[in-house]
């Protein structure tokens, strides 16, 4: 398990003195980066390759959500990848190691030249074990469609949004959203 201690600043936190949502997926995104740098399956294993990963999806499970913390630490390991996929768990605790949530989220590797997506087993080879499912898992529930819009908005990506991959990064849509 890798872990890093984030000390909290004020403007990371919202009116009511909870860490910003969009926050800790930054922090969870800078884990998981020098975690993955670590295991040679990173940034800087790919890019000359003009390869990239990309997040699928999330599932979080929360006990209490960080809230009138000045520091938070979290926690990551790959748990492996099957043919398309890898996978990434975080434990989110606070400064005296008590558990407040957890997560596991589900990641591709892309070619940015053909938009394909990639056989993790043939680029990393050894660097990447086989995901083996544990009984504890999260579950990803279906997230119902939306029939009816009452509301709708439309966004501009600005400079600040795009990220190294050339997109907009997963943290600015949860942070339109919400």
């Amino acid at each position: 398990m890798f872990n890093e201690l984030y000390k909290i600043k004020y403007f990371e936190k919202d009116t009511s003195n909870r860490l910003k949502f969009n926050v800790l997926l930054d922090f969870m995104a800078d884990v998981a980066t020098k975690n993955a740098d670590f295991c040679h399956i990173g940034y800087k294993d790919i890019v000359n390759k003009n390869y990239a990963w990309f997040l699928l999806k999330y599932t979080f499970e929360f006990y209490n959500y960080p809230e009138n913390l000045t520091e938070i630490n979290i926690s990551t390991q790959s748990r492996g990848a099957n043919k398309l996929f890898a996978y990434r768990d975080f434990l989110i605790s606070d400064n005296e190691n008590n558990t407040l949530g957890k997560v596991f989220s589900i990641w591709g590797l892309i070619n940015l030249a053909d938009k394909k997506m990639l056989n993790l087993h043939d680029v990393f080879g050894n660097y990447i074990s086989d995901f083996q499912k544990d009984e504890n898992d999260l579950i990803f529930q279906k997230i119902p469609q939306i029939n009816n819009i009452n509301y709708s908005r439309e966004f501009n990506a600005l400079y600040y949004d795009i990220d190294i991959n050339h997109h907009v990064n997963n943290t600015c849509l949860v942070r339109w959203a919400l």
